[in-house]
């Protein structure tokens, strides 16, 4: 095995084992509510090394993508989650309050424009932003949805294991070191693992209360979520072409309002409870399948998902 491939599961494993051995000194168990918090602190630390702020010089290129982006995000959107969510009742409903309300994905629409004919530095700088504008906007929309849980408990909580993870990661980029710097080279795949790792710890806490109860409403929230990316992509593409954006930007616009950040939803759904956790789990993977399939469909005319798998094409792209 290669050097590299070791120094990245000993970094998992020490990560991991660090966030269990804290979930069992303050709660006596391995798998809790501390550790998928503190997984997912790590998370936004490692996005926090790994975000090039210094992108953010080109957005005078793009003033009149950005603001239409900024109305996608966080007004189209969520409303067509609250829409779904008004219909879906129970945990499913608040899963798609929590994708809705949450900032665009990071790394993936990078990867979709890359492949399906969009502009990378585009998705880069709209990524980047809207994680940025996020700790106003999201509780503003979840006041205006009127959600079951103390809003300013949120806001301080988002501060503590978003803002100030995040914040530190940026931090570290200024200084020269060895283990930043590994991890910075290896986010995308810490970022997979780790994703993974908090899926699984939720999943085990939804199991012990639920059984698999909760895998009823699966089926039909999986087509709901397929039926919500295709709607959140098409609609700003369609929107963009009409107001004269480019063809290349409009595409970009797309992809980025259809991937919601897994993590700030995972962090989101939280708020509601696990199994709202568990459904936007299974979002992430509908998401990189539909737009994954659909930037393939751009690109080549046909979905060559089987041919060429999407998520290895993201993670192989993600790490360049």
């Amino acid at each position: 095995m290669p050097v590299h491939g070791i120094r990245l599961d000993l970094e998992f494993l020490a990560i991991a084992v660090s966030a269990a051995a804290v979930s069992f000194f303050m709660t006596g168990e391995v798998i809790s509510n501390v550790l998928f918090t503190g997984l997912l602190a790590t998370l936004f630390f490692l996005i926090g090394i790994h975000l090039d702020v210094g992108e953010l010089k080109k957005s005078s290129h793009y003033r009149k993508e950005i603001i239409l982006a900024g109305l996608m995000i966080y007004v189209l959107a969520p409303a067509l989650a609250f829409i779904t969510a008004y219909f879906v009742p129970g945990s499913l409903g608040d899963a798609f309050i929590a994708i809705g309300v949450s900032a665009a994905a990071l790394g993936s629409p990078i990867v979709f424009s890359n492949i399906g004919k969009g502009e990378g530095s585009l998705a880069l700088i709209l990524g980047i932003l809207s994680l940025i504008t996020g700790f106003l906007i999201i509780p503003i929309l979840l006041i205006l949805f009127n959600v079951d849980f103390p809003i300013l408990d949120f806001a301080t909580k988002n501060i503590l294991f978003i803002g100030i993870p995040l914040a530190l990661g940026v931090i570290a980029q200024r200084y020269k070191n060895f283990l930043f710097d590994d991890l910075r080279h290896h986010f995308s795949k810490l970022a997979i693992w780790l994703l993974i790792l908090i899926m699984a710890v939720q999943f085990q806490l939804v199991y012990e209360v639920r059984g698999l109860g909760f895998i009823t409403g699966l089926g039909l929230g999986v087509l709901l979520m397929a039926l919500f990316i295709v709607a959140s992509y098409g609609l700003p593409y369609l929107i963009s072409k009409r107001v004269g954006i480019m063809e290349r930007n409009a595409k970009t616009i797309g992809y980025v309002t259809g991937s919601k950040g897994i993590a700030i939803a995972l962090f989101v759904a939280a708020q509601f409870g696990g199994e709202a956790v568990a459904y936007v789990s299974a979002y992430y993977f509908v998401r990189q399948a539909v737009l994954g399939s659909i930037a393939e469909y751009i690109n080549h005319g046909k979905i060559r998902f089987f041919e060429k798998p999407v998520f290895e094409a993201i993670r192989q792209q993600a790490s360049r």
